[in-house]
């Protein structure tokens, strides 16, 4: 039975929606800041960027875990997301009939935008997540490949975590509880973003 991001929050978090940035909506979370002192735009600046992203991401999806892949793109841009979108691709086995679809209203800056969101349900094994991830890092950065522009959410079903790169600044990562956050928070605690340090201290040792 596929799961829409809508059921998995509301289910869980007593949400129906998410609003960003995604750190500042949830009771539980990380901002974790992905920039280095490397050169800025420099092959090493991007490849750490992308190799903290993904030690991230591996200590919060493990092979098997089931999730939830969700794309959000403006109607402004596209009126559907096509079959050859490059999202799908990396996705093993994707049969695009089981791709739940919703469209949507947005307001960004006082303005309306219709939106079309794609739930695209799997396993971390079956998704080119280092492609996805390196692609996310280059959102900002037209000349490099691959790239993606549209908003890209990692939705962990088993373990109950929200993951999503913002761009080659950072990324958040929220749970339903701080127990399954703790570890990240403990081992690597010299990421978290300095501007919400104090936020998310507060949040981790209140707990202790």
């Amino acid at each position: 039975m596929n799961i829409s991001l809508n059921n998995f929050l509301t289910t869980n978090f007593k949400k129906d929606k998410l609003k960003k940035p995604l750190f500042y909506n949830f009771e539980y979370g990380l901002r974790i800041n992905l920039q280095s002192n490397y050169e800025f735009e420099s092959d090493s600046y991007f490849k750490e960027c992308i190799d903290r992203s993904l030690l991230i991401f591996e200590n919060t999806f493990e092979p098997n875990d089931n999730i939830l892949v969700v794309i959000n793109i403006s109607q402004n841009k596209r009126k559907k997301i096509s079959k050859n979108n490059f999202i799908f691709s990396q996705i093993k086995n994707l049969n695009y009939r089981s791709v739940y679809f919703k469209k949507y209203s947005n307001h960004h800056n006082s303005e309306l935008k219709l939106c079309i969101q794609a739930n695209i349900q799997s396993s971390t094994k079956h998704i080119n997540y280092f492609k996805l991830i390196e692609a996310l890092i280059h959102r900002d950065f037209p000349n490099k490949i691959p790239r993606i522009t549209d908003d890209l959410i990692f939705v962990n079903l088993d373990k109950k975590i929200i993951f999503k790169i913002y761009d080659d600044r950072g990324l958040d990562v929220v749970s339903k509880t701080i127990e399954t956050l703790e570890p990240i928070y403990k081992k690597y605690n010299e990421w978290i973003l300095d501007y919400d340090r104090v936020k998310i201290d507060h949040v981790f040792n209140i707990k202790k």
